[in-house]
């Protein structure tokens, strides 16, 4: 009766510590789970703050094609009168300067 009383109390030791070790564990996955959880949650403000920032390139984007198509509209309008009071040189320096505005325009946009 003896031994099998110590070997009990043994048992209750090592149950003991096992019961201490998995509360340990537990505590640690606690941990985890608040650290993944506030992770978490600052990446979904991060997400928010990305999407309000690309709804407001999209604005200006749109914005700047307007802007752009308004130039283009106003150059095509200007250009056929200049052209044809212009000799060929000239024109020619015209429509270049014409196209590199346009092409500002479109980097701009983009």
């Amino acid at each position: 009766y003896t031994l099998k009383g110590i070997l009990y109390k043994l048992k209750g030791i090592l149950y003991t510590l096992k019961g201490i070790l998995y509360t340990l564990k537990g505590i640690l996955y606690t941990l985890k789970g608040i650290l993944y959880t506030l992770k978490g949650i600052l990446y979904t403000l991060k997400g928010i703050l990305y999407t309000l920032k690309g709804i407001l390139y999209t604005l200006k984007g749109i914005l700047y094609t307007i802007k752009g198509i308004l130039y283009t509209l106003k150059g095509i309008h200007e250009t056929p009168g200049r052209l044809l009071n212009t000799s060929l040189n000239a024109s020619n320096y015209k429509i270049r300067s014409f196209t590199s505005e346009i092409t500002n325009v479109t980097i701009v946009s983009v």
